[in-house]
């Protein structure tokens, strides 16, 4: 007793929650799908081929809450001419009305529906429509009562998806296969397909599909007495449900939960989920629900022995069953049907009730039938297994001209990388050439700068004139000096570095020279920093003395008075030497100004800033004292 007013409890509990969910959840669902609604509603009043999609999809969108509202949207748009011209377009049409004819349980209407829209489909050679065709054309035929016909069908469209690689189409296929064996009672085969299915169907987010498929195989699993694996499935579709807020598929629930409660003999609880499914499927004016629920409480009443309650349910299940088509629950009822006459005394309904549920079960699964679907499932293996070794063979193929198709990239990208190396190369090295030439040009120019005719031609005419005035002994040590010199530059203009210890005396020799060519009008100092290591510090040749040449002869000479050269050599940082020349002559400007009646210009300044390719390398400057500073900044080279 105390049970009982648990369980009725709990019922009560049951009803108010489900009351309370279905209240709030109907304007939830309205606002959630307005935004959608109304976009498709603006295409569809378009005069295109878009409006007509638009039409189908809202078909789509109605079919679960008001299927008649959602047909109205197809029967505005079945006469458009534009449907001629695009037989794509009509073929999905087609096999709307053929879904709506099928939901409506008027398998005959949505028969010729769906080969209608297969022959459009085969017309325009659209393999994804006319998968669909078959597809349907597979559930009316099962309902029809012919399972491998059905079977047929799903197959058929099963190698099609797969032919065009659209996996959940395929996974579908197998969830209505799945659902062909179950009909047929071949439980373990129907769980099988149905679960081939739910692997792919699971990773997408297609989860009223997925809950539909759940439907199926909580059924399969209770018919096989799995129980407890049965009830985890509902769970998880309820939960799906809830969360989706579908109170469609809620229904779809309760009459599963129904089914299960009966399979394990709970007929209290079977008969309060399947009432329940009942009346909603009556809201919903859906026939096929309708009479499936009606049978099942019959056969729950029958299990409580309620006979008279059972044959009010199972009559109104076999009548609607017939009026939709649906010979597969009309074979269903008239076999529980002969159980029921028989334990209510009318043997005469009993017999007949068994005879006409013979007839129409060895039609559906009859042995000879039984034996005809398992060859045909094994022929559709055989043709599946043989498809896929064909998939892999061309895979392969497609592998390997595409492993091909790389090695020639490789190859052509290697080529490409040796043609830019080597161009490279050819690029430098021309590079170099071009630099090593500007380089002895500028070696070249800067021996020129050195050899500066005047100083040549002016030093030959002070040894002609000590010969001539008897200094003998002072020309012969000017003339020594004077080959000594050349020597010299001659050696270091070959040289790319000297140490800084030959380029001082260099200038030494040149500046004895010049003081002697003068008659000592030329005094000089030459100072170095002490830090500096002269015999290993390197750098280029002939740097220093174009300058000090400058000051003498554009500096000091034209003061026509005793001149004095300073020179400092100091370290400015570690890799630059710093050389300071200052001279008492007549400056800057003065000199510019003689420089304009002179013809010749000194070059060897302009040759050395190149040189030392140094940007500010060279500073001249005039002192407020007279005369003119010269700052150089003297790369070092490394050894």
């Amino acid at each position: 007793m105390n049970f009982h007013n648990v369980l009725y409890q709990k019922k009560v509990q049951l009803i108010l929650y489900f009351l309370l969910l279905f209240s709030c959840l109907i304007n939830d669902i309205k606002a959630q799908n307005t935004y959608k609604v109304d976009s498709l509603y603006k295409i569809a009043a378009k005069s295109d081929t878009s409006a007509i999609r638009a039409r189908i999809e809202l078909f789509n969108y109605y079919s679960k809450s008001d299927i008649e509202l959602g047909k109205s949207h197809l029967d505005s748009v079945n006469n458009n001419a534009l449907l001629d011209k695009y037989k794509d377009i009509k073929s999905l049409l087609y096999e709307a009305y053929a879904n709506y004819y099928i939901q409506k349980g008027r398998f005959d209407t949505a028969s010729v529906y769906a080969n209608q829209g297969l022959v459009l489909a085969q017309l325009v050679k659209d393999k994804a429509l006319e998968a669909k065709s078959w597809r349907n054309i597979g559930v009316i035929a099962c309902e029809q009562g012919d399972i491998e016909k059905g079977m047929k069908c799903y197959m058929k469209a099963k190698l099609l998806y797969k032919e065009l690689g659209n996996k959940y189409g395929e996974a579908g296929m197998a969830v209505n296969l799945g659902g062909a064996n179950a009909m047929v009672r071949k439980y373990k085969t129907a769980e099988a397909y149905i679960k081939e299915g739910l692997s792919y169907l699971t990773t997408t987010n297609e989860q009223r599909t997925i809950m539909r498929t759940y439907s199926m195989l909580a059924d399969v699993l209770s018919k096989q007495k799995k129980f407890d694996e049965a009830i985890s499935i509902i769970k998880l579709e309820r939960d799906m449900a809830i969360q989706l807020k579908d109170l469609y598929q809620l229904t779809v629930i309760d009459q599963g939960l129904g089914g299960i409660y009966y399979n394990q003999g709970k007929q209290d609880s079977a008969q309060f989920y399947t009432s329940k499914a009942l009346r909603a499927f009556k809201k919903y004016n859906f026939s096929q629900g309708i009479a499936q629920s009606s049978m099942n409480l019959a056969g729950s009443y029958y299990e409580s022995e309620k006979y008279d309650s059972a044959l009010v349910y199972i009559r109104q299940g076999i009548s609607i069953s017939r009026e939709i088509g649906s010979m597969r629950q009309v074979t269903q009822g008239y076999h529980l049907l002969s159980k029921i006459n028989e334990k209510l005394n009318d043997y005469k309904g009993a017999y007949e009730a068994s005879q006409r549920y013979n007839f129409l079960n060895d039609s559906l699964i009859g042995s000879e039938n039984r034996k005809r679907m398992d060859e045909l499932a094994l022929t559709f293996k055989t043709k599946e297994k043989e498809y896929e070794n064909e998939l892999l063979m061309e895979k392969d193929k497609l592998n390997s001209i595409k492993l091909k198709q790389q090695k020639y990239l490789i190859s052509l990208l290697i080529a490409i990388v040796l043609v830019i190396i080597t161009v490279t190369i050819i690029f430098f090295k021309q590079r170099k050439i071009k630099e090593k030439h500007k380089k002895l040009e500028l070696e070249q120019k800067a021996l020129r700068a050195q050899m500066n005719p005047h100083f040549i031609f002016n030093s030959l005419n002070s040894i002609h004139r000590m010969f001539i005035q008897g200094d003998i002994d002072i020309a012969n040590d000017y003339i020594g000096d004077f080959g000594e010199l050349l020597r010299t530059i001659l050696e270091n203009s070959g040289k790319s570095a000297i140490p800084l210890n030959d380029e001082i005396n260099t200038i030494k020799l040149y500046l004895e020279i010049e003081k002697m060519r003068t008659e000592e009008m030329i005094e000089y100092n030459l100072n170095i920093d002490p830090t500096i290591d002269v015999y290993n510090c390197l750098v280029p040749p002939l740097i220093i003395q174009p300058f000090v040449e400058n000051s003498i002869w554009h500096g000091i000479l034209p003061a026509e008075r005793k001149g004095k050269i300073t020179i400092d050599i100091t370290r400015k940082d570690k890799s630059t030497l710093k050389c300071i020349i200052t001279d008492n002559g007549i400056g800057i400007e003065q000199s510019k100004k003689q420089k304009k009646t002179e013809e010749h210009k000194s070059k060897g300044m302009k040759i050395t800033e190149d040189r030392l390719n140094l940007s500010n390398s060279v500073k001249a400057e005039e002192l407020p004292t007279g005369g003119t500073k010269v700052t150089i900044l003297i790369p070092l080279v490394n050894d």
